[in-house]
């Protein structure tokens, strides 16, 4: 498709579905628009993040940009939460009988460590169980979690 006569126009946009929304960013600002219970659209615009000097290092900036898209994307998340719910909504009122044991005992910490691990725990959910493919043979896995695989070989 490399076509040298043509005009190309090049765009920095990306988005992310959200709750009865959607959340585009830009180079410059980013914009949620959420529709409400009442069949209106809330919208709300801030401008992009900078870094500085970091950006310019291409690892560390993979790194913030990783790291800046997923606490972004869980903000704007929780925003389309509350706006399509509604002002009557109460996070309170929707708290399951273990969600407040486990509130009550472990607090705030608990919902932390979910949140810091929470972008590493589908990638080691879904690796284990590939790694138990039934065509998969000859492996260990140990009770530590590691996986042996010097003498494994896929049965065809």
């Amino acid at each position: 498709m490399n076509q040298p006569n043509k005009e190309r126009f090049k765009t920095s946009v990306g988005g992310q579905a959200l709750m009865e929304g959607i959340m585009m960013r830009g180079p410059k600002l980013i914009c949620c628009a959420v529709r409400k219970p009442d069949g209106t659209i809330e919208t709300k615009t801030e401008p992009t993040p900078t870094h500085g000097i970091w950006t310019k290092i291409p690892l560390v900036r993979g790194a913030i940009s990783m790291i800046e898209s997923l606490i972004m994307g869980y903000r704007y998340m929780m925003y389309s939460a509350q706006v399509s719910m509604g002002d009557d909504y109460d996070p309170e009122e929707e708290e399951t009988a273990l969600e407040k044991r486990v509130g009550d005992h472990l607090g705030k910490k608990a919902e932390d460590i979910l949140m810091e691990d929470a972008g590493a725990i589908p990638v080691a959910y879904y690796t284990d169980f590939w790694l138990q493919s039934p065509s998969l043979k000859g492996t260990w896995h140990s009770p530590y979690g590691y996986w042996y695989l010097q003498y494994g070989y896929i049965e065809e």
